[in-house]
C-alpha cells in the first residue's frame, strides 16, 4: 500500500513545483476575485505526521476557517485548506466591499466556500496538468472552528494510509496573518 513517505526526492521535487503552480494560480484568481494584487510567498511543501500538523500551526486549540472538499476522478479524495481567522476575514470584507457581517455568518460562508473552491480548483488544474489525470472537486464545506476538529476528519477517514500527510504551506501576503495550509488525503486505491 501505497504511503506519502515511499515518495523518492525527484517525486517530492515535482509535488513542490506543483504546489509552486498551484498556488501561482490560486494568488492570481484571488487578485481577480478580490479586485486586488495578491502577493505570495514560495510555498513550503512537507510530509507530515498528522500529529505534528496542529503543533505546527499553533495547537489543536487554534480557531481557523477550514474548507474541505472531495476529490473524484483519476485521484479520489479529500483536500483541506486551512486559513488563519484574520486572513478569512480579510479576504470575506473585500467581496463583501465592507459591508457587516460575521465570521459564522451564512454570506460568509458562501464567499469563504467560493475562495475555497477558487483554491483547490487551482491546485487541482495544476496536478491535472502535472500528472495527466483527471480530478474535479466537489462542492466545498466550510467551517470556523478548532484546529483538533478540522484534523479528526481526515484522521477518521484516511487513517489507514498511514501517518503521514503532504502539507503546503501558502503565505498570500506579507504577514504571518495572511498564510493558508492545504493538506491532501488520498484514498487507498488512489
Amino acid at each position: 500500500m501505497f504511503q506519502f513517505n515511499d515518495l523518492s526526492d525527484i517525486q517530492m521535487d515535482a509535488l513542490k513545483e506543483i504546489s509552486n503552480i498551484g498556488t501561482g494560480n490560486a494568488a492570481t484568481a484571488l487578485s481577480k476575485l478580490l479586485n486586488q494584487k495578491i502577493d505570495m510567498t514560495v510555498p513550503n511543501a512537507l510530509l507530515l505526521e498528522i500529529n505534528d500538523v496542529s503543533e505546527k500551526l499553533g495547537g489543536s486549540d487554534k480557531v481557523m476557517a477550514g474548507i474541505i472538499t472531495g476529490i473524484e476522478g483519476d485521484i479520489n479524495g479529500m483536500m483541506m485548506f486551512l486559513i488563519e481567522e484574520q486572513f478569512a476575514k480579510g479576504m470575506v470584507e473585500k467581496l463583501l466591499m465592507g459591508m457587516e457581517f460575521n465570521i459564522h455568518d451564512e454570506i460568509c460562508g458562501s464567499a469563504l466556500q467560493e475562495i475555497g473552491n477558487i483554491i483547490a480548483g487551482s491546485y487541482l488544474t495544476a496536478l491535472s496538468s502535472f500528472t495527466n489525470l483527471t480530478m474535479v472537486s466537489t462542492v466545498p464545506a466550510y467551517s470556523v472552528d478548532m484546529l483538533g476538529s478540522f484534523l479528526n476528519i481526515p484522521v477518521n477517514l484516511y487513517s489507514e494510509l498511514g501517518d503521514q500527510i503532504l502539507f503546503i504551506e501558502n503565505g498570500f501576503g506579507n504577514d504571518d496573518n495572511s498564510k493558508g495550509y492545504f493538506l491532501l488525503f488520498p484514498d487507498v486505491e488512489s
